[in-house]
């Protein structure tokens, strides 16, 4: 950033002084958990025995579409994600009638 700077390719944002302290919540984040007994890993037998989903939004920006959240939604055996884009979050049922029928071809 400094050297986009200097050479005046930045407009209208002040040059900050950055500091290398490394925090100790960053260093803490950072580190790998290890495993806990009150913490039960359910491995799925079946494509979609387990299904992981999470909504994002909604973003200030939409999409060129119109898109203000986004869905995810994985299969409990970890071999495939897939991510929609989607308008309201009323749109989640359907997305994940689509992702379902997917799974199952």
């Amino acid at each position: 950033m400094k050297q986009l700077w200097s050479k005046r390719m930045v407009i209208g944002l002040p040059l900050l002084e950055t500091s290398n302290k490394i925090y100790d919540k960053c260093l803490i984040s950072k580190h790998s958990r290890n495993s806990s007994s009150n913490h039960t890993t359910y491995k799925a037998s079946e494509v979609l025995n387990v299904v992981y989903s999470d909504v994002y939004g909604p973003f200030d920006t939409p999409s060129l579409v119109r898109n203000r959240y986004f869905v995810s939604f994985g299969n409990g055996l970890g071999r495939k994600l897939c991510i929609y884009l989607i308008k309201v979050k009323s749109d989640v049922y359907k997305t994940f009638k689509d992702f379902k029928a997917l799974m199952e071809k």
